[in-house]
């Protein structure tokens, strides 16, 4: 890092008279002349301007001789011991500096310089809590110095309080604009720590535009290739690997460049990695009204269906999927989910849900295609209810690193079983759906909104009959069609929290009369509102906790299939 300080007290009648003699340093010729300058303050100024002059030419070496001649003249003179105990940090003799510093505070309590230069070496002794406390002593006495307000940047850094980095750094930016580079290249590694690669970016960018092929630019440049890097920009990291290389080939850190700039340009393998992933999860659930709803949004009628009562229940997860083939341009992957709920009172409403699939994706340019097949057996309390396969074709379009849309299409067969649900199987229908979802990132990308619209129709059969006779049930009561509008914001991280609000309306308007009403001559409407808040935090390897409330509101004309429902979960999963 460049010397933050310049000359001070430097003679300029001695600096004239050392021109003007041929005085060169470090072996400076003693001459005739030098006996007219022998008095102790004259020998004084001579080697502290010296010491300072080779200290600001970074010869620390040189500089601690000089200024240890001058002490020898003014053995109290503060400046001087302070500007040795900084020549000392820079020659990497910390416990030297320290014991400078400290003795100019036994003699000086307020001096603010003395705390900054404390301040600095226990920061390079890694006593990070230490330096803070010296640094904010010296901030009080130097509120306008750039190196307390560096210093602290960085420490605050070091404990990964990164809140705190930014706004020091900026400061010292304002301060001191010959500073700002090594501040700006400073800000960059703190917003790399956080996964802010895009201001980081910038903050290395700045670095560049001040510093044109300085050692600085070169490690601005590497370190944002290495952003690039993390975020599979790998053109943009070969150029910003180039431009290190490109001044000095044979710099250590050019050479480190040219092995990713190898690795960059070599064939990319065949596989992205693990080709295998295991999701394990076991949730506890209050449920004010236990509703039938596995494998879509319609329960059967009435106390079958809806419970009208509240419960606990226990729900294990399990999802194992593998890759047999996984590259950047094509994922072939098959899975299988196992899901288990156990009420305390309603055992009738308990579900298991077994669903292998399989899928093929391509990725070429913005655009991702994937083509899924999925295969659900459920039974429920113990008894077969619903057997149904399904096609699902989804599309990802990104529009920019900040804006992508999906787009999802789904024909799936629904076989209903009897099991202990009497004409159960009148519900046997396709189900057509098709939706579009917008997000949009922001936050650098720790969050997102969404906006996306489905419609979906389930195709029963049954005819369209004018009437339907009160309980007899048949496949004309379940036909629908269905409009749905989801809105969401994944919201940013806070304190290694992150939260999720998804509201959604969704209606369904179902084409004939339902048997289910009081005269048989109603046709089924139906406004559902559903409402979810989630709270998650990693716990680290691979586990996580996650907890939900989840509100439903089922508005219909026909009672039977008229409820409200509030849900709260809370979840440990893991992910291997």
């Amino acid at each position: 890092m460049r010397t933050m300080h310049g000359p001070v007290g430097l003679t300029i009648q001695i600096l004239l008279l050392c021109v003007g003699l041929g005085l060169w340093f470090p072996d400076c010729a003693v001459s005739s002349t030098w006996a007219q300058v022998s008095s102790d303050s004259q020998l004084f100024e001579m080697n502290f301007s010296k010491g300072l002059l080779r200290f600001n030419q970074g010869l620390y070496q040189e500089a601690e001789r000089s200024f240890a001649d001058a002490l020898r003249q003014k053995p109290d003179d503060t400046e001087v011991r302070y500007y040795l105990g900084q020549a000392y940090l820079r020659s990497s003799r910390p416990a030297d500096a320290e014991r400078i510093f400290r003795t100019l505070l036994v003699n000086e309590p307020g001096s603010g310089r003395a705390q900054l230069g404390l301040g600095i070496v226990q920061y390079q002794q890694d006593a990070y809590r230490e330096a803070l406390a010296s640094l904010a002593t010296a901030e009080q006495a130097l509120p306008e110095d750039p190196l307390v307000h560096f210093y602290q940047g960085l420490t605050y850094g070091k404990l990964g309080q990164y809140d705190q980095v930014h706004p020091r750094l900026i400061k010292t930016m304002r301060l001191s604009p010959d500073l700002a580079p090594e501040a700006h290249y400073q800000s960059g590694l703190a917003y790399v720590q956080q996964g802010l690669f895009d201001h980081a970016k910038q903050e290395f960018t700045a670095v560049v535009q001040a510093e044109f092929q300085s050692t600085l630019s070169s490690d601005a440049h590497y370190q944002s290739g290495l952003a690039y890097l993390q975020q599979s920009l790998f053109d943009e990291a070969k150029r910003e690997f180039n431009a290190v290389v490109q001044p000095d080939p044979q710099s250590e850190l050019a050479r480190s460049a040219t092995e990713f700039l190898q690795q960059l340009t070599q064939p990319r393998p065949t596989s992205t990695g693990k080709r295998w992933d295991l999701n394990l999860s076991v949730t506890q659930q209050y449920d004010s009204n236990v509703v039938l709803l596995p494998g879509g949004i319609q329960p059967p009628g009435g106390s079958t269906g809806i419970s009208q009562k509240e419960d606990h229940r226990t729900a294990l997860y399990g999802r194992g999927e593998l890759r047999p083939i996984d590259n950047e341009t094509w994922t072939v992957g098959t899975a299988y989910g196992l899901y288990q709920s156990f009420h305390r009172t309603l055992s009738a409403f308990d579900v298991q849900n077994h669903t292998p699939s399989l899928y093929v994706q391509h990725k070429v340019g913005p655009l991702t295609s994937r083509l899924a097949y999925a295969f659900d057996y459920i039974d429920v309390g113990r008894s077969p209810y619903l057997v149904a396969h399904a096609i699902q074709p989804t599309f990802t379009v990104m529009e920019s690193d900040r804006l992508y849309t999906q787009v999802q299409l789904r024909h799936q067969h629904k076989d209903f079983q009897h099991g202990r649900f009497l004409f159960n199987s009148t519900r046997d229908g396709k189900n057509w759906l098709a939706g579009v979802t917008q997000y949009v990132l922001f936050a650098d990308k720790q969050a997102h909104v969404r906006l996306g619209y489905t419609y979906d129709k389930d195709v029963t059969g049954g005819g369209r009959p004018a009437t339907a006779t009160p309980g007899d049930t048949t496949n004309a009561d379940w036909a629908y069609e269905g409009h749905r509008i989801a809105t969401g914001i994944g919201l940013p991280p806070f304190r290694q929290f992150r939260t999720d609000l998804a509201f959604d309306y969704y209606q369904q308007d179902y084409l004939n009369p339902n048997s289910f009403s009081t005269s048989g001559a109603t046709v089924r409407r139906d406004k559902n509102y559903l409402f979810n808040a989630t709270v998650s935090r990693e716990l680290g390897a691979g586990l996580s906790i996650i907890g939900q409330y989840s509100y439903t509101r089922d508005q219909t004309n026909v009672f039977a299939f008229d409820y409200a429902r509030n849900v709260v979960s809370l979840t440990l999963a893991g992910q291997f």
